[in-house]
């Protein structure tokens, strides 16, 4: 319990979400017509996360031990033997009593996810009732097919209310939820796989009592406000309020989401006349985290703590935080003189610092380290400290150095992600390597493993060239039964670049009222 494993699954959420928030997404289940079909089934986003998150929200609806039941008797009767979702359906229905295709087939057979409006009315005593409804939540557009889910809410009132489990079947749906004067949570705990767009006073109320939240339910809705933000249903304003409202609360999960949410409308600043000024805003935010959270690990530190610790500091070295960076680099001139003088976890978010503010000294020193490592562990944290320099020529020598020999062959393999994840830094300059070398850095995957990374090309590298320019290279470069994917990985791309054209001039709005 004190690794708090289940608000770490929030980021396996949240993964799902981001990716099923696009029209081009898919269902859970999917009708398989060739190879191609059969290889993009097996996508972590869609068939993974959001399965394994669905059936969590589904356990929490029936009640844990009716859940395992249920799968006791699916397995039971089916083993040995092949099933269905539906035999599972059913064995869940046996043990609950309740018709369980009817809430899952919504989740499983169709693409995307519902936000629910939250609309409330108070009588003359205080008491509250919400008027509830759903609509499919996308980013950009519309689904005309206007789906509907079957939506296991559960609403708590007050900071310390006990939950109450609301099925949602039609909108205009009303229930009480105790009194105005308190927060609201319609989304208790964090486990539903939907997202929440209060009312204007409802969310003031929430934002006023952000800080004597539980952690979970300060986690949905951090969550939800920077997704509707994105989707352009609701002021970056919001957001950046309840990240301001934080205060000394440290908890891992809800920092690891504002620390990645700020880095990414930095990614989207850069090269603007607001920049400088939004980050040393963002400064201002993580500063108090870092100093509070320290540079070395503490006895009770849970696994969540330790990332959250490292996210910060490599943001904060990356917006090049004065005393951040010494330290990272005085922590590296140890490490280079004594290895032993780094822990291993530790190890990462020092040499990334040192890496983004690299010179070309500091670059040759951290390239022998990484030639002097043996084990496949340091091999892949020292190469990728390695790559992750902000200069344009050293990345191209980086670049150099990830397609030399000196990789061996059992990380080759990672080539095409290291390089993917250098595109932030320096688009145009990976983009023009990646076209000279990806026959070699997809060499190791299947054809249909091949056409399914290239078809997202446009989503990676939408910063980096038109979009029409990278939508005939990737149509070049695959099948033409991998329309779909093309597809996605363009409605994506358009995506980024409609965000980033929202985010700036909000961002800066709110940073120039902040500061004044």
């Amino acid at each position: 319990p004190s690794w708090n494993w289940w608000e770490h699954q929030d980021e396996v959420k949240e993964t799902a979400m981001n990716a099923d928030a696009h029209l081009t997404s898919h269902a859970i289940e999917q009708h398989v017509v060739n190879e191609l079909d059969a290889e993009a089934s097996f996508d972590p986003a869609i068939t993974y996360n959001k399965g394994q998150s669905f059936l969590r929200m589904l356990e929490l609806y029936l009640g844990e031990d009716t859940f395992r039941a249920g799968v006791r008797r699916y397995v039971k009767a089916r083993a040995y033997s092949n099933a269905t979702s539906g035999d599972l359906w059913q064995a869940l229905s046996a043990a609950s009593g309740q018709d369980v295709e009817r809430i899952a087939s919504g989740w499983t057979t169709q693409p995307g996810f519902p936000v629910v409006s939250v609309r409330a009315s108070c009588d003359a005593a205080g008491n509250r009732t919400i008027a509830l409804a759903q609509r499919r939540f996308v980013y950009e557009g519309n689904d005309p097919a206007h789906p509907r889910w079957q939506i296991p809410l559960v609403v708590r009132s007050g900071a310390n209310g006990a939950p109450k489990r609301v099925l949602l079947a039609r909108d205009g749906q009303t229930t009480r939820a105790g009194r105005c004067d308190q927060p609201l949570s319609v989304n208790a705990g964090d486990v539903g796989f939907y997202r929440v767009a209060y009312d204007d006073a409802t969310f003031a109320r929430n934002r006023a009592s952000f800080r004597a939240l539980p952690d979970a339910d300060k986690i949905a809705l951090l969550d939800d406000q920077w997704a509707l933000a994105e989707a352009n249903q609701a002021p970056l304003g919001s957001y950046l309020a309840l990240v301001s409202s934080m205060g000394d609360d440290l908890d891992a999960r809800a920092w690891e989401q504002i620390v990645a949410s700020l880095a990414a409308i930095e990614i989207d600043e850069r090269g603007t006349p607001g920049h400088d000024a939004f980050v040393g805003y963002a400064r201002s935010v993580i500063r108090p985290l870092v100093a509070a959270l320290g540079w070395d690990a503490r006895a009770n530190d849970s696994p969540a703590t330790q990332k959250v610790r490292h996210d910060a500091i490599e943001e904060l070295g990356g917006w090049s935080e004065p005393a951040v960076v010494a330290e990272a680099r005085r922590r590296f001139d140890a490490f280079v003189a004594n290895r032993s003088s780094l822990a291993p976890d530790d190890q990462g978010a020092v040499l990334t610092v040192v890496a983004k503010n690299a010179d070309q000294a500091a670059f040759d020193r951290l390239h022998a380290i990484a030639k002097s490592s043996r084990e496949e562990g340091e091999v892949r944290r020292y190469y990728g400290a390695l790559t992750a320099v902000r200069d344009p020529k050293l990345a191209a020598q980086a670049l150099d150095i990830l397609m030399s020999s000196e990789l061996p062959p059992q990380v080759a393999g990672a080539r095409n992600r290291i390089v993917l994840e250098m595109i932030p830094e320096n688009p145009q300059l990976v983009w023009g390597f990646y076209q000279s070398h990806s026959a070699e850095l997809l060499a190791s995957r299947s054809e249909f493993e091949r056409a399914i990374s290239m078809a997202d090309v446009p989503a990676k590298f939408w910063q980096a060239a038109p979009l029409d320019q990278l939508e005939s290279y990737v149509k070049a470069h695959v099948p033409p039964n991998a329309g779909t994917y093309v597809a996605r990985g363009m409605e994506r791309a358009r995506f980024s670049l409609a965000l980033k054209g929202r985010l700036v001039p909000a961002a800066d709005a709110y940073v120039a009222a902040h500061r004044s």
